[in-house]
């Protein structure tokens, strides 16, 4: 009985050593939270104003879409019209 217990101990000894590296990084990065917040913080802020140029930028691509895409049908119109008008006097 005694011997499983220690057999247990050492499985939870050996576990605890293969994760105390990581275990002692995450406490030596606390002091660095604030820092890397403020970092996160800065991101999302230009995040943000890049979403809001994209879509302005949208915006301005899908009026030109609509402009370019009344001129090409004024012109064949235009172009309809010339055709028909030539067509008469010849």
């Amino acid at each position: 009985m005694y011997h499983r217990h220690v057999v247990e101990l050492l499985v939870s000894a050996v576990a605890f050593i293969e994760k105390l590296e990581t275990h002692l990084t995450t406490v030596r990065s606390i002091p660095q939270i604030p820092l890397v917040m403020k970092n996160m913080d800065s991101a999302l802020t230009k995040l943000d104003l890049l979403v809001t140029d994209t879509k302005a930028l949208a915006e301005q691509i899908l009026e030109w879409r609509e402009k370019v895409k009344e001129i090409f049908e004024n012109s064949q119109l235009t172009a309809e019209s010339d055709s028909w008008f030539r067509s008469i006097t010849l």
